[in-house]
């Protein structure tokens, strides 16, 4: 629990969409990153390093480069945490290998990456109390 925020850390595989309903089927939402603070806590939970990641509520769906959290607010330049891959490139890039139609979602697993919504990843949903 952070901030009168509760998480919930799931322990099966889903795509971002059936992850986002999901979520709100249990009176909750993907999470929302609303700042710093939030995200180191996150990003310090044990199991997040463990697995190959977890989806949040960050997505570019509508517009390619807008990234929108699943309450439709920006994402703030000042909150990320997009990975730089050891060659010098950084997430996201939108790749095309996996899905033609790219990366849409956001997965945590330490930092962040763009990944193909349908892809299966655990996720993490919130809710405030």
């Amino acid at each position: 629990m952070l901030n009168r925020s509760c998480y919930f850390f799931s322990t099966d595989k889903m795509d971002w969409n059936s992850s986002r309903d999901n979520c709100t089927g249990m009176g909750a939402q993907l999470v929302i990153m609303n700042s710093v603070k939030e995200q180191k806590f996150l990003q310090g939970a044990s199991y997040i390093s463990t697995t190959e990641g977890f989806w949040i509520g960050l997505n570019d769906i509508e517009n390619e480069g807008q990234w929108r959290w699943v309450d439709n607010s920006t994402l703030s330049s000042s909150l990320t945490a997009w990975t730089i891959r050891n060659d010098g490139t950084q997430e996201p890039d939108n790749w095309t290998g996996k899905d033609k139609s790219g990366e849409d979602c956001v997965r945590l697993s330490l930092t962040w990456f763009d990944a193909s919504c349908k892809e299966q990843f655990y996720r993490i949903c919130e809710k405030s109390t």
